[in-house]
């Protein structure tokens, strides 16, 4: 999973707050622990493969679960279950391979320590594994003779976990330090059968120069091969089943699209920064836009810079404001087919600081100096986001915080947001007169409330 911006700032939170993270952490085990005894107990004959020198104190970025085909033919009915016996919120379901589907489970903590910190778990499974059709280990092989762990779950012989990890840093094109350990580690606990392994995907000569960077510790000579060992890997495409799982990625995207309204004051860049964090575990990726798609454009810093006198412009005249909500139009609804849509599908929750109906509320703002009728039925067909915040409190708290336009603007504004809250989809009016962590852990909840929902009903 590539790391977003959310990631990148959920590391850094975590670095300067260590006692949440731990918090969180303990939860994550606890979903882990409660996840691989359901497992047991439903006779999912099931092993982890990868990493898990950590494990279960240090549980990664994912966990990856290899199950035999049957069961993993009723891995969707049986997530439903464990969240439904557990009261734990199943999140998300990526199938990222025909043999392999990726779930996010999620619980809040009950605790007043780290403000109800929610915790993620994300389970990477599938029965063979398998690469753009073509399949490299059968489940069959990765269950035979399984051994139990130290901490109670089930682990492949030495032999498969070697060269399922090496075959798939060799798929991704990399290998650090710490991995060419790990890749060093399993092949010590079975080096006649390590090596047994390597000929049976590569050649004599190229195998040997795998076993030689191995014995002398030598990982820039291993990373030196990467490319011819990535070359001399069979390649098949299985059509018809990669087809249907592509179609079925599209027509039902695995990200979302989301936009905060409120009055200047009301802290929807705080809010969103908090969500970029939170909500990063559930997602591949997270990204930002102000007001609109800006198709064609990358984001830059300044797109998000605080504007400090919204008001201190005169409006435009008709003929130029209908050409800029024609131009607005074009951006919204071709920005969504070619920027938004697709970001929904590569699973991208992407979050809007202020959206088009913006104009509606404050078109002075915007500097809009046409019909308002205009703005109302474009407002009616753009593209509209799944979830839409309107964040609330009373004029006094917006005005402490922000003076930017005079009392009676703020509180006129803030009744014309809670009309737009009837207008628009999936609206949800935020009290925002209290702590930060209080408003997002709300705005978080109701998300995966409604990727809980989207997803059982895929499911059922």
């Amino acid at each position: 999973m590539g790391e977003s911006l959310g990631a990148e700032r959920a590391s850094k939170l975590r670095e300067e707050n260590p006692h949440p993270f731990m918090m969180s952490q303990n939860l994550k085990l606890a979903l882990f622990t409660a996840f691989t005894n359901y497992l047991k107990d439903k006779a999912v004959s099931h092993v982890i493969v990868g990493d898990v020198s950590g494990y279960p104190k240090a549980i990664g970025s994912d966990v990856d679960i290899v199950v035999s085909q049957d069961d993993f033919e009723r891995l969707d009915k049986l997530l439903l279950e464990f969240a439904r016996a557990k009261g734990v919120d199943l999140v998300q379901v990526l199938r990222h391979e025909v043999s392999s589907a990726y779930y996010v489970i999620s619980q809040r903590a009950l605790s007043e320590r780290t403000q109800g910190e929610r915790a993620y778990l994300a389970l990477d499974m599938g029965s063979d594994y398998m690469r753009d059709g073509q399949t490299f280990i059968a489940a069959e092989r990765f269950l035979a003779q399984r051994r139990e762990h130290a901490s109670g779950f089930f682990v492949p012989e030495p032999r498969v976990g070697f060269i399922y990890y090496l075959l798939k840093k060799v798929l991704k094109g990399g290998v650090d330090e710490r991995q060419w350990a790990y890749i060093k580690e399993t092949y010590a606990e079975d080096e006649a059968g390590g090596a047994e392994e390597l000929r049976g995907l590569w050649s004599e000569v190229l195998s040997q120069k795998v076993v030689s960077s191995l014995a002398s510790d030598n990982l820039a000579s291993f990373q030196a091969l990467m490319g011819d060992l990535e070359k001399q890997l069979p390649k098949k495409r299985a059509l018809l089943p990669e087809l249907k799982r592509v179609v079925k990625r599209v027509t039902e995207p695995t990200g979302l699209w989301i936009a905060m309204f409120g009055p200047d004051g009301a802290g929807k860049s705080t809010i969103i920064e908090a969500l970029e964090t939170n909500l990063s575990p559930a997602f591949r990726h997270v990204l930002r836009r102000h007001l609109r798609p800006h198709l064609g454009k990358k984001p830059k810093a300044s797109d998000n810079a605080p504007v400090t006198d919204p008001h201190g412009e005169k409006a435009r005249g008709s003929q130029t404001s209908l050409l800029k909500i024609a131009y607005w139009w074009a951006d919204y609804t071709f920005g969504y087919w070619f920027q938004t849509l697709p970001a929904s599908v590569r699973s991208t929750l992407t979050i809007f600081d202020r959206y088009y109906h913006d104009i509606l509320v404050d078109p002075t703002r915007y500097r809009y100096g046409g019909p308002k009728s205009l703005t109302g039925f474009v407002g009616a067909i753009v593209p509209k986001p799944a979830l839409t915040f309107i964040l609330d409190a009373e004029p006094e708290v917006f005005q402490a915080r922000k003076q930017e336009v005079t009392f009676e603007e703020t509180a006129r504004q803030r009744t014309a947001y809670q009309g737009l809250s009837r207008r628009l989809p999936g609206a949800h009016i935020i009290d925002v007169d209290r702590e930060v962590s209080a408003i997002a852990a709300e705005v978080e909840d109701i998300i995966i409330a409604h990727m809980v929902e989207r997803t059982r009903q895929r499911l059922s």
